[in-house]
């Protein structure tokens, strides 16, 4: 996960038999940047190759919670620790009329007739998970213990998380909005708050040349290049060449098809 957006967009020019940068105005920088953007998001869209863990804090009465942006689609999730199973407002609908009305451990979800980003427990969580209340400015500190004085500073999500945990208990909750440094040695996890196995996506669609393509693997990198590609012989202009598109649209899909099937394989290998 080395590879910039500039290293993907030098190989785009390269193809275009412009060497160096897009000059001759057929296409404009942005656009090509733009389109490895795209490309990237869709690409983790369609073959759910990297997921990423969420952890929501539940709220007793509260049965309707926001799902980060970071994500497209869930596909597991669990509470206190326990498999939820999946379901409809259908089902629920046609099997007991009143089902919005119960309080207990939830036992199913789904994300049906609730607005996008959201995820529904059923039934209602008749208690509060566990979570840890800090000021939205940031806090400063030492977690129970490290192995050397400050050598965990947790200094808000701005700047990420820096330090090395040795260990504590208790039932830990963090929310980081950039990537941690450092090394956990043991953590007690939490046993009460709801768990979701979600899609990862990049955190912004606004990439710049200068950007690590987010989250994709370095040997995908390629298939990358070909959607980019893929948009720029399609639309209308100077570049449009549709053997070419259609070229690099097999090729991209072909990267799709490789990595959505090592998921599969990686999916069935943990299940048994």
């Amino acid at each position: 996960m080395a590879t910039t957006c500039g290293q993907i967009y030098q190989e785009i020019c390269t193809v275009l038999l412009e060497d160096g940068g897009l000059t001759l105005g057929l296409i404009q920088p942005s656009q090509v940047i733009q389109f490895v953007g795209e490309t990237t998001c869709d690409f983790l869209m369609k073959t759910g190759i990297v997921k990423k863990i969420v952890n929501i804090v539940p709220l007793a009465g509260i049965d309707t919670y926001l799902l980060p942006d970071q994500i497209s689609d869930t596909q597991y999730s669990a509470f206190q620790q326990s498999y939820l199973h999946r379901t409809s407002s259908f089902y629920l609908d046609n099997s007991d009329a009143t089902w919005q009305a119960y309080e207990s451990t939830p036992t199913t979800w789904k994300q049906d007739e609730v607005k996008p980003k959201q995820i529904q427990l059923n039934p209602t969580p008749n208690a509060d998970g566990d979570f840890v209340a800090t000021a939205p400015i940031g806090f400063y500190g030492i977690l129970s213990s490290v192995s050397n004085t400050n050598d965990l500073n947790i200094t808000g999500p701005s700047v990420g998380l820096y330090g090395i945990v040795n260990g504590f208990t208790g039932a830990p909750y963090m929310e980081m909005l950039t990537p941690a440094w450092g090394v956990w040695s043991t953590a007690t996890v939490d046993s009460s708050n709801l768990m979701c196995i979600s899609t990862g996506i990049p955190s912004t669609l606004n990439v710049a040349i200068n950007s690590y393509l987010e989250l994709i693997p370095d040997s995908f990198t390629p298939y990358i290049k070909y959607g980019a590609l893929q948009k720029v012989f399609s639309q209308d202009g100077e570049c449009k060449d549709l053997l070419k598109s259609a070229y690099c649209q097999s090729r991209y899909t072909e990267g799709v098809n490789l990595a959505a099937a090592i998921m599969s394989e990686a999916f069935e290998q943990s299940a048994n």
